[in-house]
């Protein structure tokens, strides 16, 4: 996929050299990420492969089906696991957080 075609999966990163969002915001998160995965997708990085294969073996995986590409969803995940709690427990809720823009 093409940069403009990544870009148009985003719901917060538009290709802004800095964040819109203020901080202490969680969207500024959501931003960050959606701007990583365009830039591992572009770089066909294969830490996303890695990414998606445990989201997939996750509970959340048949949860979450929408038109947000799985790889999104795999590093969405990834970094929820890694900084809130490894099991992915809350993970729903920070998913619906993202899809809504909740801050």
């Amino acid at each position: 996929m093409c940069r403009t075609e990544l870009l148009k999966l985003c719901l917060y990163y538009k290709d802004e050299k800095e964040c819109p969002y203020p901080k202490n915001d969680a969207r500024q998160n959501f931003w960050f990420y959606e701007k990583a995965w365009v830039h591992m997708e572009l770089n066909a990085s294969n830490l996303i492969e890695r990414y998606q294969k445990r989201y997939i073996e996750s509970i959340f995986y048949e949860k979450t089906k929408d038109n947000v590409p799985i790889r999104l969803k795999a590093l969405l995940y990834n970094r929820y696991c890694h900084f809130v709690d490894f099991q992915g427990v809350g993970f729903l809720e920070y998913y619906r957080r993202y899809i809504n823009g909740i801050s």
